[in-house]
């Protein structure tokens, strides 16, 4: 399933943000704090509707730890606990339609907890200026999906924090044995390493379907020849001197370049995230992995939207899409940029082919 529209509230730094009309690749642009990355975790929860740990890693990709219940308040509006994160996500022009509602977790043994006319929280017994911390242990997903000509479906599922202020906090995760996931998505943050890259490539490997990858390797480092396999998760490059190179000595723009391929190949039909789609790679290698991005997409059918504000890398988009045999891509890109308002909301401004091109060509500046 492909997603056409996402509203979003309360989520974040976001107050209220409605983004629609998605294509197969979307580049979300927007100045620092435009809320591209929380559009895209927005997104990346809703695929995961009724997984409550996503939560917790979205706040690890962005250096967040986990380790009191304080902490759950990073997806929460204002840092707020009353603002509940809605989101709704619309798929296939309408076939499908989840709604996904995070609350706070109130622990069993916390007592009824009621609002006086001023809106703070206190029980019949005392007033405690951390009564609403304390009652919290975790959080609740809500969960509605609606298909097409058929009856909406609601599944509540939790994350319990069941230990605090340590450097190893542990969680129970209650989900609903009566659903299970069908679409996957993966989300691509920059600076640090695929989970399972190893297993998904060997998956490619044991296919045979990693050599388009190797191509695309070669184009931005001549001197790479293949990819092994080593223990430990270990993955390597053969260069062509004695010895195998480690990934992980390679260039930021080609281990940047080797994830999302690899994540993009082993996620047929799936959706993919991709936070600063040219973090570490140098302008003269952008082209290629545009072109890498746009035919990859097309042969495992995958969405894919990406955040970026590097000028150059949109000309290269252009410049690829302009090449003959690239052309029936055009109509399978969006580009949006993102605007926050002064309430805290987010405004979206639209980019089919045709404007893109036009804003490129004339230097309008849209990032």
């Amino acid at each position: 399933m492909k997603i056409n529209r996402i509203d979003i509230q309360n989520f974040r730094g976001i107050k209220q943000a409605q983004v629609e009309g998605f294509k197969r690749i979307n580049l979300l642009l927007g100045k620092n704090n435009a809320y591209k990355t929380s559009v895209l975790e927005a997104i990346f929860l809703s695929i995961g509707a009724t997984n409550p740990s996503l939560a917790v890693n979205i706040n690890r990709f962005r250096n967040l730890r986990q380790s009191d219940v304080e902490d759950f308040r990073y997806i929460f509006y204002a840092l707020n606990f009353r603002n509940s994160p809605l989101l709704k996500t619309y798929f296939d022009q309408q076939k499908q339609q989840r709604s996904l509602k995070i609350t706070p977790h109130k622990r069993a043994d916390s007592g009824h907890i009621v609002s006086d006319v001023s809106g703070e929280y206190f029980s019949g017994s005392s007033i405690d200026t951390r009564l609403e911390i304390e009652a919290v242990d975790g959080l609740s997903f809500e969960t509605t999906i609606k298909e097409a000509d058929k009856p909406a479906n609601s599944y509540t599922s939790h994350l319990i924090l069941e230990n605090t202020y340590t450097q190893t906090p542990n969680f129970t995760i209650d989900k609903p044995s009566a659903y299970q996931e069908l679409m996957k998505g993966v989300f691509l943050f920059p600076n640090l390493p695929v989970p399972g890259l190893d297993s998904r490539l060997e998956k490619l490997m044991v296919r045979k379907a990693h050599h388009p990858i190797i191509e695309v390797l070669q184009s931005i480092d001549p001197a790479i020849q293949s990819i092994s396999l080593g223990t430990n998760g270990m993955v390597y490059f053969d260069i062509g001197i004695d010895q195998l190179i480690p990934v992980g000595l390679a260039g930021d723009g080609i281990r940047r370049v080797l994830s999302t391929l690899v994540a993009i190949a082993d996620s047929p039909n799936g959706i993919i995230l991709i936070d600063e789609i040219d973090n570490g790679l140098h302008y003269s290698s952008q082209a290629t992995l545009m072109k890498a991005l746009l035919q990859a997409a097309e042969t495992y059918n995958v969405q894919i939207f990406a955040t970026t504000h590097n000028y150059e890398t949109l000309r290269k988009l252009i410049e690829v899409l302009q090449e003959k045999d690239m052309a029936r891509h055009r109509e399978h890109v969006k580009v949006i940029t993102l605007r926050r308002t002064e309430n805290h909301s987010a405004k979206a401004y639209y980019y089919d082919y045709e404007k893109f091109h036009f804003a490129i060509e004339q230097e309008i500046e849209i990032r």
